[in-house]
């Protein structure tokens, strides 16, 4: 089975983010930056009141520890968000995309660009994500195959494709345990 389709950078945004707030290590950044926000503005707010005495002061920098700590979360998302486009953006067009081949078969998955042609085994197949909009597999902690929902014309057509991979898959696994 191929099916051909185009990955822009909003794509790649999408499976970026969607990695993101499922990666426990990126979880954990944003909570530590939130964490470290929530202790270092008190402790600021202390260290200006140890010199001049007003409560005011204090009062000031726990009013900003409440809101950093309510929008902390936000301002993480935004801020990778930021990030991973500007990185994206880097040696590309903005707005341009990559056309895709994607061929499944029974020893594998071969992907083509314009530039470069891969083919993968299928026990190198980590994972297979099914996201709102998009298909996502994973052939390593920081490699992935996406194919965008807009790649199939249909629901069934994004269905049939789905149970050839899971059963292309499926059959290696049992070559492979056997």
């Amino acid at each position: 089975m191929e099916i051909e389709y185009e990955l822009t950078t909003e794509d790649m945004m999408r499976l970026n983010m969607f990695h993101a707030a499922h990666s426990p290590t990126v979880r954990h950044s944003g909570q530590m930056t939130t964490l470290a926000g929530a202790v270092l503005i008190p402790l600021v707010g202390f260290i200006i009141y140890a010199f001049e005495r007003k409560l005011s002061v204090l009062v000031v920098f726990v009013l900003i520890d409440i809101l950093w700590i309510g929008i902390g979360p936000a301002w993480w998302r935004w801020e990778l968000n930021r990030r991973l486009k500007r990185m994206l953006v880097e040696g590309h067009t903005p707005g341009s995309t990559d056309r895709c081949t994607l061929t499944i078969e029974p020893n594998g998955i071969i992907t083509r660009t314009g530039k470069v042609e891969t083919s993968l085994h299928w026990d190198a197949v980590e994972k297979i994500v099914e996201c709102d909009t998009d298909t996502i597999i994973y052939v390593g902690p920081m490699s992935a195959i996406m194919i965008p929902g807009k790649a199939f014309g249909s629901a069934s057509e994004r269905q049939k494709f789905l149970q050839a991979v899971h059963q292309f898959r499926d059959a290696a696994d049992s070559l492979l345990a056997g």
